[in-house]
C-alpha cells in the first residue's frame, strides 16, 4: 500500500503600496486530485476554489489580516495553516528642520515611517515648483544640506524597497538671522 502524504506550500504576498492588495498562493503535492482550497477569517469564509485537478491556486485582492488556509482532497486529506498578510503600505514621510541656514548650511531631516527599508529620498518640489527628480537626484542619507541662497519651502519624496512612494509635508527653511550688510568708509590721509 502506497501512503500518500499531503504536502502544502502556502506563499503569502503582503500588501505593498497604498493602492494594492495582498495574496495567498496554495500549492499541494503528494496526493491525487480533486483539490479544494478555502481561505477564511474566523468563522467567515472569504473565498473557495475547487473541485479542481489543478494543485496550485492563487487567492488575490486580499486585504491585510490573518487568514486560515485549508486544502482538502477527495481522498480525505486535509491541511490547515494560519497566515497573515502584512500591511507594508503605510509609507509616510515627515520632513523637519534640524538647522536653519545661518553662518553654515541648513539641514532638513527625513523621518520615514512604514513601508519597507531601505529608503531613497529626493526633493520633490522647491517653492511650489515640481523638481521631477531623476535617478541621480536620490540619496539614502536622511539629511538634506541646504546652502545659503536656497532657503524656501521644500517637499520631499521617499521610495521604499518595494517602489512604494510617499510625499512629505511642506517644510520652510529660513536664513536666520537674516543677513544684513552695512558699509563704512574710512578716508585715508
Amino acid at each position: 500500500i502506497l501512503e500518500q502524504i499531503l504536502d502544502v506550500d502556502v506563499i503569502v504576498t503582503d500588501k505593498l503600496c497604498n493602492d494594492g492588495f495582498g495574496s495567498i498562493r496554495v500549492q499541494t503535492n503528494g496526493v491525487d486530485p480533486q483539490y479544494y482550497f478555502q481561505i477564511s477569517q474566523g468563522a467567515t469564509t472569504i473565498a473557495t476554489f475547487g473541485p479542481s485537478n489543478d494543485n496550485d491556486h492563487l487567492f488575490s485582492n486580499l486585504n491585510p489580516g490573518t487568514y486560515t488556509v485549508t486544502a482538502t482532497t477527495d481522498d480525505g486529506c486535509t491541511y490547515t495553516e494560519q497566515v497573515t498578510i502584512q500591511n507594508l503600505a503605510n509609507l509616510t514621510l515627515n520632513a523637519t528642520i534640524s538647522q536653519h541656514i545661518g553662518c553654515n548650511q541648513g539641514n532638513i531631516q527625513m523621518n520615514p515611517n512604514g513601508g519597507q527599508p531601505p529608503y531613497n529620498y529626493a526633493i520633490y518640489s522647491y517653492n511650489g515648483v515640481p523638481v521631477n527628480p531623476a535617478n541621480y537626484d536620490y540619496q539614502t542619507s536622511v539629511i538634506f544640506d541646504i546652502q545659503n541662497g536656497q532657503q524656501g519651502t521644500y517637499q520631499f519624496l521617499v521610495i521604499d524597497s518595494n517602489n512604494c512612494t510617499s510625499l512629505s509635508n511642506l517644510v520652510t527653511i529660513n536664513l536666520e538671522p537674516p543677513v544684513s550688510l552695512s558699509e563704512t568708509h574710512t578716508n585715508v590721509t
